[in-house]
């Protein structure tokens, strides 16, 4: 597997069971059903939009494969925090468009690209 599948992968087992993954360019699109409103049970949360750095999928090939597995590591923290941190719900009315967050992984989130002087 190819790292954009590696964190393809790590996104479907961060995220809950009936999420929906988007695959868009670089990007993802992320969503689920909230059930927790019996007068719209199939409301969607607000969509994730998790982009994945250019530069991040060119570099994380050239490490080693410790590295890489470190990367992967935490970039899955990274997407835990930031799950464990996100509000689904929102009061958007029927037929508007659904509010969206803006999330980046990029080198520095995985690990790469810091000196470990500094």
């Amino acid at each position: 597997m190819n790292a954009q599948e590696i964190i393809f992968e790590i996104v479907k087992s961060v995220f809950p069971s009936n999420a929906e993954i988007k695959e868009r360019n670089n990007s993802l699109l992320i969503d689920w059903t909230l059930n927790n409103d019996p007068g719209r049970p199939n409301q969607r949360s607000k969509t994730i939009i998790l982009e994945i750095s250019q530069e991040l999928l060119e570099d994380l090939p050239n490490e080693s494969q410790a590295k890489q597995e470190q990367c992967f590591g935490q970039i899955s923290t990274f997407l835990q925090q930031e799950l464990a941190n996100f509000e689904p719900n929102h009061n958007t009315l029927y037929g508007q468009e659904t509010p969206s967050e803006r999330w980046v992984i990029t080198t520095q989130i995985a690990g790469l690209g810091i000196n470990a002087d500094t």
